[in-house]
């Protein structure tokens, strides 16, 4: 597993000031990233998961310094059915069009981000009286 730390993260939207108990979203310190074979940097990370807890996004972003380079994949929360999720750049050795120097070459080092969220939205608007979003974070180095 490559070194990280984590976080978590509410902000809740509401006019009148008074005492408020505020819930963590769970924590994903425990996730797991590693770096997958192929001619580029490809990290894979898997990570605790529950669909009451995370209903609206899950990504892992990561970033080379020399030469800059950025690779995130998301999945919709919907699509998901377990208490883990394992998410990785897809290998893309082949595909027309794609060029791999896209990505961080296999000799890159950088940082990488886990990023789950949720949220009590229900409209268009996210500027609602009582609209609660969280996300909990998962940051290390590659």
């Amino acid at each position: 597993m490559i070194g990280h730390t984590s976080g978590r993260v509410v902000f809740e939207i509401f006019h009148t000031f008074a005492d408020r108990t505020v819930t963590l979203p769970p924590s994903i310190a425990s996730t797991a990233v590693i770096t997958l074979t192929a001619p580029c940097t490809r990290l894979q990370a898997v990570a605790p998961w529950s669909a009451s807890s995370f209903n609206s996004a899950v990504s892992i972003a990561y970033t080379s310094q020399t030469p800059l380079r950025l690779a995130s994949v998301n999945i919709a929360p919907g699509l998901l059915s377990s208490t883990s999720v394992t998410i990785a750049m897809p290998d893309f050795t082949g595909v027309t069009g794609f060029d791999l120097t896209w990505l961080p070459a296999t000799t890159a080092t950088g940082t990488w981000s886990v990023q789950m969220a949720g949220s009590t939205q229900s409209g268009a608007t996210s500027c609602q009286e009582g609209l609660r979003s969280w996300s909990a974070s998962a940051l290390g180095t590659f």
